[in-house]
């Protein structure tokens, strides 16, 4: 289960900012197994890494001039802790774009 997410997301459902990158959002397998759809696209492997706000599965592509994101079993961390882990089925809907339906996270949850 994977949905596009950040300013993709956004800009799908309305959004006037155009993304200059896309961010995928998924649970942790997920990650590793989008990576491997397109190996010679890696430019940073996926692996599990932790910041002072965030910790996920993270790697990046890069698809024909395209920077993407992967981002699998995201949590962040709020002044209480951090939160469980993104049910990315839970917050994902669909968009209709170029007669193509295309899962995105909710605008609830990006903004």
């Amino acid at each position: 289960v994977w949905a596009l997410a950040g300013g993709g997301a956004v800009y799908l459902q309305g959004g006037a900012r155009h993304p200059a990158d896309l961010d995928i959002q998924c649970d942790g397998e997920g990650a590793y197994r989008i990576a491997e759809l397109f190996p010679d696209s890696i430019t940073l492997p996926t692996a599990y890494r932790e910041t002072h706000a965030i910790k996920s599965y993270y790697g990046v592509l890069e698809i024909e001039g395209v920077v993407v994101e992967l981002v699998g079993q995201l949590s962040r961390r709020f002044e209480t802790g951090w939160e469980t882990p993104v049910v990315v089925k839970g917050q994902r809907r669909w968009v209709r774009y170029r007669n193509t339906d295309i899962p995105v996270m909710s605008l609830e949850y990006e903004l």
